[in-house]
């Protein structure tokens, strides 16, 4: 039950990841703070495993890529712990990075008696234009101590997919932030639906939705609504993999 409960639980209190505004004092402290962290050294490492996502063509016709963080709970604070990751995406032809910010509680427990094989999860995500590009990640407890990852992701398009309009120019990356649909602009007869959504995690041993997934569900909702004239719809989440 514990190895269950305990990563659904710290699942549950991770923030939403958010764009860095290099123009706001904050935005540009975080980024300081990162940039500083990354050229240090880590004498007190915290031990967790980085996958990366490579991109892949969503429903809303966008290129996502991302990654899934499995952190061991037992090296966590009993009294609680504040956990802070950044993750700077570059491409390979421009100079300037894109910074994105997640954080988490991690909720007071005596991790102390938990076995190493119970691990929390956690996961971000972005949208990507064609091109290669440099991922830097870090994540950092209220202690200082940090894990770090580096990788290289591309997004290389077929001769068939350059003929195709896209959604974003090359080396460009966004936020995972769709855009809004608007119920007054439908044209047409109006529709009124239900839609029922399995919203499951895309690993397969997940036992939250993180951001990548979130945003993996709803570009499929939102391109249903971007392409129907239906002015109210009603949506019903349920995930069939914990049906008995």
């Amino acid at each position: 039950m514990i190895r269950r409960l305990l990563p659904a639980l710290i699942a549950a209190t991770a923030g939403a990841q958010v764009w860095v505004d290099p123009k706001l004092p904050d935005g540009r402290k975080a980024i300081e703070r990162f940039e500083s962290a990354w050229t240090l050294t880590n004498p007190d490492p915290l031990k967790c495993e980085v996958r990366p996502i490579q991109p892949m063509l969503t429903f809303s016709f966008r290129y996502q890529a991302g990654f899934f963080l499995t952190l061991p709970l037992y090296q966590m604070d009993p009294g609680g712990s504040q956990v802070t990751m950044i993750t700077s995406v570059r491409p390979l032809q421009a100079a300037q990075p894109v910074y994105f910010l997640q954080s988490f509680k991690v909720p007071k427990f005596p991790f102390e008696n938990v076995s190493k094989r119970v691990a929390g999860e956690a996961g971000g995500g972005f949208y990507l234009g064609p091109g290669e590009y440099e991922v830097r990640w870090l994540l950092e407890d209220h202690r200082g101590r940090r894990c770090a990852e580096s990788w290289k992701t591309r997004l290389k398009l077929s001769r068939a997919e350059k003929k195709q309009p896209q959604p974003l120019e090359p080396d460009t990356i966004t936020p995972l932030i769709l855009s809004g649909w608007n119920a007054e602009s439908r044209e047409g007869r109006p529709y009124r639906i239900s839609i029922l959504l399995h919203a499951a995690p895309s690993r397969l041993r997940g036992t939250a939705l993180h951001p990548f997934d979130q945003a993996l569900l709803i570009s499929s909702v939102a391109a249903l609504l971007e392409k129907t004239s239906m002015v109210e719809v009603s949506v019903t989440a349920f995930n069939l993999n914990q049906q008995r």
